[in-house]
């Protein structure tokens, strides 16, 4: 430092351009800065310090006055040493509008700190009486009674109570309670032209020994970077905490060891986000946290399994709900790494955080802040789930609320900033953003704003216009659900529901009408109306695809509890996400076929097959019979205690075929499938022993049981039929949640063909939800082909025409080969794209198959096989078997009859499927009546069977039939 030629024997203490102050050690800065940024006003003029001298001296003297504290320090004796500082106090000084947050060394009185007692008030005394005691004070400078009160500025705050309590709670916990450090330098700050407190120089303290502090802490830390104009940022990326089960506790994790983490492709993960609510953090609503966790728990009804991608978003989360959440033991089992820990300090009062699962990996992430203070987006980074280069990046959003001309303003911006982040940094990764946009979806909201003089015209039209760029992000709530549709949710009465009528309001996450939480957030709005706030974006132009979403945290129907219901005032969102495999990648590329222009819409589409669609009432009937079938065939397992001389075995049931892809139809029967240990023929034995005995009151009776190579019983459960068939895998039934994410070589699958044969019906419908690019469309394009075929009369596999499941295969190979946008293609476009595809596909030599099977899942045709719809895992089989060649001749005709109309712009289903051609074209058929007399009507439905199962071969031509 050069020697200024103005000096003084004994300088005055008047500018405040300069100062003597204490630093804390770098390793600390993160924690300090983390509240500074958001509370302190001088965050970006001053670094975290703690003032010795200031003011201090004039900047001309600066250098004159630095030389003479080296002497004085070194001629101070023990007042001039190091020593330990340590912060543990939080107090506050008042101020007529506000008040500043401070952590010192020492007792306060009434928002001062006077005669500071500890080793560490004392020291730092000692060392500001010695350095002032060598200058001369000008009269009226410092504190009012000329006091030195040392402290370390955290921020300001209002007078209000509870805004100071919280910022004075929050500086009580940095430094796990107690902020300590050996104080072995002090720095010297000079304010540069912009006004920015600057380090120019240092002063080295004498004496004493440094006190031992965490290596992992302070390691590669000598000094004070002095090479830095600005030491009062933020850290770019921040490491996750994982919980260890052999510490016991949330530990940090290496950041350098996140890159390198094993890689693991998934093709499947849920992402959940969920707004707390914190209504009044002093005191804290302890009474809702119960039901806040059983809400989070309920994402996954069962523990998840380790090789499941899980994330978790939450949104105002408190210094005191983290600490309960993440002392969960449930909860460090399912999300054991978190963007903070228990004993984290939370830089605001409402804060969001990501939970992750095991199999997501270690994390790092960043803080992107926007222009409102306390706002802005938690951006994490999962290079397990992606790349190093490419990582998934997942951000969870907190917006402004308000329906305002300001709070519009506020959102459209603060969407700005977090979509030019992602384009800037995060290019070549997928996206997925989820949280509490507080975006109003309610048209009746949107215009009573806007009659009432709430809004301007143009904010108006930019709300309903919709403020998410849809260039940009995709919504997974549409992509699910159309114009008034919504997940069936018990809780929701009907007549509640029939209330939300209005348009914007399905689906709603916020919803006065049924939330008792929310209504008293609305209790003085004029018109209280639901709102879908809470939403889960994803990249437009990415690879992921949404198989289902549904809302959660619903309080259980009939609780009989007087205390709080819900959790939240918000409803949380819950969604299962595709990772799609590019067809180009795939080792079977084929030609993509080009979208075809329509002009049908898909409202009007889904017109022609209402009739056929289930409703919400046909769900539950269905469901209830479900969960009533699994009663019956577990019921045994309830009384082993009783009756033990049965051995108890576990049964899964699952539902597979049309109600599991969600393809059914009012009157669709309801596959299952049961899996357990024992073989075939025992438990066909033993579930019909437990319908006889135990179904007769709720209403399960046996149909028929069909003992054919593939044994089946067909039941009824109250006015539903269902068809259950058995598998025998004792090791998947231990394993089941692992079924989905294993490969298709696994050594799980070396079980009989004939047991793989039925698993397959799980194992090709769960593909098929996990790779289909648009579900939604996927759905209501099969349903009209569905009905078509019914009319067309060609909807019966066993005469080798089109049965439900033919359809959805030839559907779903047109689905994955559709060149388009699939979060913009429509049923509409799907179905003109089927139509065209089979009027000109060449039955005889070519094979309908996925574009992109799993390994291992090849089929070689045979010559006598007159088509070939190949199913999806090995062991692959022609499920078209009983296909002839004039069925096949039959089905092409219609195809092209379809397609041509369809050209022609007739999707009208009665023309379409020319309901009364046959008749006028075939006016002589063949009737067979099959009689039976004896004894044994199994014997006569076997009868029956095998004539059915023969009649085909009338059809070969094999010779010729004169009618």
């Amino acid at each position: 430092m050069s020697t200024s030629p103005a000096t003084q024997e004994n300088p005055i203490l008047s500018s405040f351009q300069t100062a003597i102050a204490i630093i804390p050690p770098p390793y600390l800065h993160p924690q300090i800065n983390s509240l500074r940024s958001l509370y302190d006003k001088s965050y970006k003029k001053w670094p975290a310090h703690i003032n010795v001298l200031y003011p201090f001296v004039a900047p001309e003297v600066l250098d004159s006055a630095v030389h003479k504290i080296q002497a004085v320090l070194e001629s101070g004796g023990e007042n001039g040493n190091g020593f330990t500082l340590e912060l543990d106090r939080p107090g506050n000084f008042r101020h007529r509008q506000n008040a500043t947050v401070y952590l010192s060394p020492g007792p306060h009185d009434s928002g001062t700190v006077k005669h500071p007692e500890t080793p560490s008030g004392a020291s730092l005394r000692a060392l500001e009486g010695l350095l002032a005691g060598s200058f001369e004070k000008r009269s009226g400078s410092g504190p009012g009674d000329g006091s030195y009160r040392p402290h370390l500025t955290i921020g300001q705050t209002s007078l209000d109570s509870v805004a100071m309590d919280s910022l004075m709670s929050k500086a009580g916990k940095l430094g796990g309670g107690r902020l300590h450090w050996f104080v072995s330098r002090l720095v010297v700050l000079r304010r540069d032209e912009d006004g920015d407190m600057k380090i120019v120089d240092e002063i080295l303290l004498g004496g004493g020994t440094e006190v031992e502090i965490d290596d992992e802490a302070t390691e590669g830390i000598t000094g004070l970077d002095l090479s830095s104009k600005d030491i009062s940022g933020t850290e770019e990326k921040r490491s996750t905490y994982r919980y260890s089960v052999e510490v016991g506790d949330w530990t940090p994790i290496d950041s350098t060891n996140i890159s390198s983490s094993a890689r693991n492709q998934p093709n499947e993960i849920t992402i959940a986000t969920y707004n707390c609510l914190i209504d009044s953090p002093f005191p804290p609503p302890l009474e809702r946290y119960p039901l806040l966790l059983n809400a989070i728990l309920s994402i996954h009804p069962t523990p998840p399994s380790s090789a499941l991608p899980s994330l978790l978003c939450l949104q105002e989360v408190t210094d005191e709900f983290l600490p309960y959440l993440l002392s969960n033991e449930q909860i460090q089992s399912r999300y054991p790494f978190c963007t903070h820990a228990p004993y984290s300090v939370l830089p605001s009062i409402r804060n969001c955080i990501i939970l992750a699962s095991q199999a997501c990996g270690p994390f790092e992430w960043e803080w992107v802040d926007f222009t409102k203070r306390h706002k802005g987006a938690v951006v994490a980074c999962f290079p397990r789930l992606g790349s190093a280069e490419n990582p998934l990046v997942v951000s969870v959003v907190h917006l402004t609320c308000g329906l305002t001309d300001g709070s519009i303003a506020a959102k459209t911006s603060q969407l700005r900033t977090l979509t030019g982040h992602l384009q800037n940094w995060w290019a070549g990764s997928e996206w997925i953003v989820a949280g509490d946009f507080n975006l109003p979806t309610s048209k009746h909201t949107i215009a009573t704003a806007l009659r009432n003089r709430g809004i301007t015209k143009e904010t108006y039209e930019m709300v309903n216009g919709g403020l998410i760029d849809s260039d940009v992000f995709s919504d997974a709530w549409e992509l699910c659900f159309g114009e008034n549709e919504e997940d069936d949710v018990p809780y929701e009465a009907e007549e509640i529901a029939g209330m939300i009528q209005k348009d914007g309001e399905w689906g709603a996450t916020f919803n006065p009408l049924t939330n008792p939480l929310a209504a008293d957030r609305v209790q003085w709005s004029s018109n209280p109306r639901p709102q879908r706030y809470d939403r889960i974006l994803i990249r437009r132009s990415g690879r992921i695809g949404v198989r289902d979403i549904r809302r959660f945290g619903f309080p259980d129907v009939g609780g009989a509890d007087a205390g709080p219901t819900c959790g939240s005032d918000h409803w949380g969102l819950r969604a299962v996400l595709n990772i799609h495999l590019d067809i180009k990648d795939s080792e079977n590329a084929t030609k993509r076929l080009e979208i075809l222009p329509v002009s049908m819409d898909d409202q009007t589409l889904k017109g022609y097959v209402e009739e056929s669609m289930p409703n919400r009432e046909d769900h539950k009937a269905r469901e209830a019979a479900i969960k009533t079938l699994k009663m019956t065939l577990e019921q045994e397992r309830a009384e082993t205690e009783i009756t033990p001389s049965r051995a108890a075995f576990p049964i899964l049931l699952v539902p597979v075929g049309s109600y599991m892809l969600d393809i059914y139809d009012k009157t669709s029967d309801v596959d299952c499938l049961c899996l357990s240990t024992i073989s075939i023929k025992t438990f066909f034995q033993v579930a019909r022993q437990r319908i006889k005995k135990f179904g007769g009151d709720r209403g399960v009776r046996v149909i028929r049981f069909v003992n054919s190579k593939l044994p089946m019983l067909e039941l009824k459960v109250g006015d539903i039929r269902m068809d259950l068939q058995y598998c025998q895998a004792p090791n998947l039934v231990e394993y089941w949640g692992d079924v989905p994410l294993l490969p298709p070589d696994s050594f799980m699958f070396g079980l009989p063909a004939s047991t793989l044969k039925k698993l397959n019906a799980y194992r090709d419908a769960e593909y098929l939800l996990r790779t289909l690019p648009n579900l939604k469309a996927f759905r209501l394009a099969h349903r009209f082909i569905r009905l078509w075929t019914k009319r067309s009369g060609i909807s019966s596999s066993r005469f080798g025409y089109l049965g439900g499941f033919h359809v959805t295969l030839l559907l779903a190979r047109v689905c994955k080969l559709a060149d388009a946008d699939p979060k913009e293609i429509t049923a509409a476009n799907i179905v003109m794209l089927f139509f065209d595809y089979y009027a000109r596909f060449d039955w005889a030599g070519d094979i309908v198959s996925d574009p992109a099977p799993p390994v291992n899942s090849r089929y070689h045709r045979f010559s006598r096989e007159a088509m070939v719809l190949a199913s999806i895992h090995a062991p692959v089989i022609n499920v078209a078997q009983t296909a002839t060649r004039h069925s096949v001749k039959a089905l092409s005709k219609e195809f092209k009859i379809a397609n041509e109309a369809l050209r022609g712009g007739q999707w009208d289903l009665k023309t379409l499927a020319r309901e009364d051609g046959f008749l006028k074209e075939y006016q002589s058929f063949i009737k067979i009546d099959v009689q039976y007399w004896g004894t044994s009507s199994g014997k006569g439905r076997a009868l029956a069977g095998w004539v059915e199962s023969r009649t085909p071969i009338l059809l070969v031509g094999k010779f010729t039939i004169h009618l």
